[in-house]
């Protein structure tokens, strides 16, 4: 499994000129525009992580690497759990990579002896952690199961269902704060660092969202069992 996924990041590696040239100024451009305010600063790193967890799959797709992959001696559920663990550290690293972009506009542009910005507060990346799970969990099974172009509709139609029923649902609970990123998930998650305690909130979106990634990846290697290439 930890084969496949070396494969994963080696063929995100092997297009670093893509990276360097087109990926790197998407993603910088509105993410320091996006800092400016903050309010939508979360939901770029989330789009830019998607965007490379899509782009994997899209990468296999255009090779043909599903049927070199099946002819070497794995199963299908180790392709499925390769996939996961490759999902998630890109979801990480863009984390960091969001972070550090993050303190380094606030050190450079806000002046000195002013409030850290709430928008790059700890309980926003453990939002991020659980908008990434919740999005991991609803792409990777649609893809395993009717492929990337089917799978990627799908999950988008889905997500898209989810995205208006989150931000319909954080409307009615009133005003976000100056300076929270908007959406439900986001409301919830500072709810329950307030409540509980950032370690024990941590601790219970982490596990919340393990249990609900593996769940996922149940689903995604039984509909990849019965998919035909």
């Amino acid at each position: 499994m930890l084969t496949l996924v070396r494969k994963d990041i080696a063929v995100v590696a092997a297009f670093g000129w893509l990276i360097v040239w087109l990926v790197a100024p998407s993603y910088l451009v509105p993410a320091i525009a996006a800092a400016r305010t903050g309010r939508v600063y979360l939901w770029v790193n989330v789009a830019f992580a998607a965007a490379a967890i899509v782009s994997v799959c899209l990468l296999d797709a255009r090779s043909g690497a599903d049927r070199f992959i099946h002819s070497l001696p794995v199963t299908r559920a180790d392709v499925v759990r390769a996939r996961y663990v490759t999902a998630i550290v890109l979801a990480i690293g863009v984390l960091g990579i969001g972070t550090a972009v993050g303190v380094i506009h606030v050190l450079a542009a806000a002046p000195s002896g002013e409030a850290w910005p709430r928008w790059l507060a700890p309980d926003v990346g453990l939002a991020y952690v659980v908008v990434m799970a919740l999005l991991i969990a609803a792409y990777l099974p649609c893809y395993f199961r009717w492929g990337y172009g089917a799978g990627t509709i799908v999950a988008a139609v889905l997500l898209a269902g989810l995205v208006i029923a989150g931000d319909v649902a954080g409307g009615a609970m009133g005003a976000a704060p100056p300076g929270l990123p908007r959406g439900l998930a986001v409301r919830l998650t500072v709810a329950a660092v307030e409540r509980w305690g950032l370690v024990a909130a941590s601790i219970a979106g982490v596990a919340g969202g393990g249990l609900l990634l593996a769940a996922s990846a149940a689903l995604a290697a039984r509909g990849y069992r019965d998919r035909q290439f």
